[in-house]
């Protein structure tokens, strides 16, 4: 009896052996398995990243072709501008068939009707010359004015981007669009090398236009050479004084005033000065130089058209 009793559990000890070494194995191959999965995981990103490595340049690529362009489109655009504001100049005086019979129409109902109040009031009749004022383009900003400054900044920054030869250019197409019923003057305005206002006007005074004045303005500019800082407000007080009856200023510049340590950067204290020694408010119009007037945020661009807005008037730039 005790013979197949321990024939059996023999049997039963090996067959349990078994199953425990069946579990183990398999045990081992699921680890075996999981250790490749994890392998091949840390593999991927490394082969996903060689393989994006060419799409990555290809997208590198392209945003520089898009960059290119884009800053090629924004000065295409500047540049169409200019030339919007230099044939607006040139196209002033022109005028259209129809246009030139209806002002001559309206001329002819004008001096008839003058005739007659003259017939009906005496003191009228003392005066033979009707004036009739017409409004002149520069550079984009309409203006009836016939008294003007034109101050011109010629500051070193003014060398830069060929800013101050677009102002040649600019300038000799204002001065073809003026008459004989302007009187003019420019006034230059920069610093010598101890940082003081060096202010150089064409005549002194307000000076009757025609062909010889214009060619005087015109070799003014060329024999003048950008230098140093940029005098705005002692510029524009000096005009306000030299010039009682000037009519309107012209301020053409490329940025904030550069002359005094008491303004620095602070262009709102500029203007504010500027807006004081105005008492008469005697329009300022302002004219930027140069691309980044473009910035509306820019302070050189803030600071004309804060001028021109406390005197009334306008500002444009090219």
């Amino acid at each position: 009896m005790n013979e197949p009793s321990r024939s059996y559990g023999t049997v039963i000890s090996l067959a349990i052996l078994l199953v425990v070494m069946c579990m183990l194995l398999a045990l081992a191959a699921l680890y075996a398995r999981a250790r490749g999965d994890l392998a091949r995981l840390r593999r991927q990103p490394r082969a996903l990243a060689v393989e994006s490595a060419p799409q990555n340049d290809a997208l590198d690529d392209l945003s520089n072709q898009l960059l290119a362009v884009t800053v090629e489109r924004d000065a295409l655009r500047r540049e169409c501008a200019r030339w919007q504001t230099l044939v607006a100049g040139l196209t002033n005086d022109l005028r259209a068939p129809v246009d030139v019979a209806a002002l001559d129409a309206r001329l002819r109902a004008l001096q008839a009707e003058n005739s007659a109040l003259r017939a009906a009031t005496p003191a009228a009749a003392q005066s033979d010359t009707v004036t009739l004022t017409r409004t002149v383009s520069i550079l984009g900003i309409p203006m009836r004015e016939r008294k003007l400054v034109f101050l011109i900044d010629t500051s070193g920054s003014m060398q830069e981007e060929g800013r101050f030869a677009e102002v040649r250019g600019a300038m000799k197409v204002v001065l073809r669009s003026l008459d004989p019923t302007h009187q003019v003057d420019l006034m230059t305005f920069t610093t010598d090398d101890q940082r003081a206002p060096v202010l150089q006007s064409l005549w002194g005074n307000l000076h009757g236009f025609g062909e010889q004045q214009r060619a005087d303005a015109v070799q003014f500019l060329m024999h003048t050479t950008p230098r140093n800082g940029t005098p705005t407000v002692a510029a524009i007080s000096t005009a306000l004084a030299r010039y009682p009856d000037v009519e309107a200023l012209v301020l053409l510049s490329d940025g904030k005033p550069t002359d005094y340590d008491a303004y620095g950067v602070a262009w709102e204290r500029a203007a504010e000065d500027i807006a004081q020694c105005n008492p008469r408010r005697v329009p300022i119009y302002t004219i930027g130089v140069g691309p980044r007037m473009g910035d509306v945020r820019h302070g050189g661009r803030q600071f004309m058209e804060r001028v021109a807005l406390l005197s009334h008037a306008a500002s444009s730039s090219f």
